[in-house]
């Protein structure tokens, strides 16, 4: 039987010398991330407001460690000048950003709702505006993000965070949207509960 020409599968994963950004490298599903990427042959800025776990981290998988502050606009914009400068070009970024805060509905103060927005909406907001115009710039790429399926289906106790996650969600169809058209893709993946470090604090 004539299968006609067979690609090379393998080499359709490789990411050989490409540079990307890793956003909440230091633990959990963000260092495994980073593992992944190192693994198929990419060149990884590991970064993680915690200095220490930026180091570990990079350290683990030959990657370069990067701290910053990723809700502010100065920081954002050096961790993606300092990709570029290192790797040449920026291939793609993975964002894992984001705290659940588990509180009732009626217990979300103008404060916690407020923080709850910052830490899993504006640095996604950041990442596309500075690397999405980046990567669109040197040729195209790809911007990851993680949402929740908080962001899709009712939780109890988890408003702020699921609500905040639906956003993140349509920021990323609308990014996608306007930057497809410059070959820059946008997507996101909403998984449920993962057994990581901060989960395992919980149970």
């Amino acid at each position: 039987m004539d299968y006609g020409t067979t690609p090379d599968y393998l080499s359709c994963v490789r990411l050989t010398s490409q540079g990307f950004v890793v956003l909440g490298a230091g633990q959990g599903i963000g260092a495994q991330t980073a593992f992944a990427l190192a693994q198929a042959g990419a060149r990884v800025l590991c970064v993680d407001r915690d200095a220490a776990l930026a180091d570990a981290i990079a350290a683990a998988v030959g990657g370069v460690a990067c701290a910053a502050e990723v809700t502010s606009r100065d920081d954002m914009q050096r961790v993606f000048d300092t990709a570029r400068r290192l790797f040449g070009r920026v291939h793609g970024a993975v964002d894992i950003i984001g705290v659940a805060g588990i509180k009732r509905l009626a217990e979300v103060d103008d404060a916690a709702w407020a923080a709850q927005f910052d830490i899993v909406l504006r640095h996604a907001l950041l990442a596309i505006q500075i690397g999405g115009e980046m990567m669109a710039a040197d040729g195209g790429g790809s911007l990851a993000f993680v949402g929740s399926m908080s962001g899709n289906l009712a939780v109890r106790s988890q408003v702020a965070y699921g609500t905040s996650k639906a956003a993140l969600h349509h920021l990323v169809r609308s990014a996608a949207v306007e930057y497809a058209p410059r070959n820059v893709r946008i997507n996101a993946v909403a998984p449920g509960y993962v057994r990581t470090p901060r989960l395992n604090q919980r149970l």
